[in-house]
């Protein structure tokens, strides 16, 4: 892999009454052989946020009314991580690992709908084949 992996997760706030601040987050793209504790940092992104950061409650009554958009309850991030020429073998499996800082430690979660629309965590990864 050589280049920007590039794409977006989605944190979403669960809680019906409390408003929570994301204060910075970092993704980290990893490779394994599946061996325990065997996982090699293939690339990472972190970033501070100082502003558009903030995830109202979640409201039923509204996303119901919607048809279930109600966006000041997620926070869509971006990614671009840089990738300097890494060699994934066959056997490796890549796994990425989501972590950050909120106001909240149980009303976060991170957005993984089984379905093809919204993209919630989603991550272009460049390849360059050898040979």
């Amino acid at each position: 892999m050589d280049g920007i992996a590039e794409g977006q997760i989605t944190l979403f706030n669960g809680s019906s009454n409390t408003t929570v601040t994301i204060s910075d987050y970092t993704v980290t793209l990893y490779k394994t052989d599946d061996v325990p504790s065997n996982e090699t940092q293939v690339g990472t992104y972190a970033r501070t946020l100082s502003s558009y950061n903030i995830m109202t409650p979640f409201n039923t009554i509204w996303t119901i009314a919607n048809g279930g958009n109600d966006d000041e309850d997620t926070l869509v991030l971006p990614i671009y991580m840089p990738i300097n020429k890494k060699k994934i073998e066959v056997n490796e499996k890549l796994f990425l690992r989501i972590e950050f800082s909120s106001t909240s430690t149980t009303d976060i979660w991170i957005g993984h709908y089984n379905g093809t629309d919204p993209d919630d965590i989603k991550i272009k990864i460049p390849f360059a084949p050898s040979g």
